[in-house]
């Protein structure tokens, strides 16, 4: 019987409804460069869509943004977080390809990236 006990308990876990919402995030929308200078870019975007599969769609949790950024040709990449819907890039090198990738994330799901190559112009004389 402690078998049968143990294989109870161990329905009853596995096939105990979830809490928390599972979250469908899109890529953040309309991702575009407002402004390019040689040594920065301003960046804006649209929320993503949101879909909530739980019954728990009255919480409320900060929609935050992941913006990543590096030289086409390098490994290492740059990396910063905000709630902002729009992003000042700077201490950038001029003419140079940027890959940027922006990803929204809502309680504990990511959600992809919307990406994008831009070109810094050549520094003014």
């Amino acid at each position: 019987t402690t078998t049968k006990q143990h294989l109870n308990l161990f329905h009853s876990i596995t096939t105990a409804p979830s809490i928390a919402p599972i979250v469908h995030l899109s890529a953040p929308i309309d991702l575009k460069v407002l402004k390019t200078k040689s040594r920065s870019i301003l960046l804006e975007w649209k929320p993503p869509s949101v879909v909530r599969t739980s019954e728990n769609n009255n919480q409320t949790n900060l929609l935050a943004y992941s913006i990543n950024w590096k030289p086409k040709s390098a490994e290492r990449q740059r990396e910063i977080n905000t709630t902002n819907t729009s992003l000042l890039i700077d201490d950038l090198s001029p003419d140079t390809v940027y890959l940027i990738q922006v990803s929204a994330q809502l309680a504990s799901t990511k959600g992809p990236y919307a990406q994008m190559e831009i070109k810094t112009p050549v520094e003014p004389l």
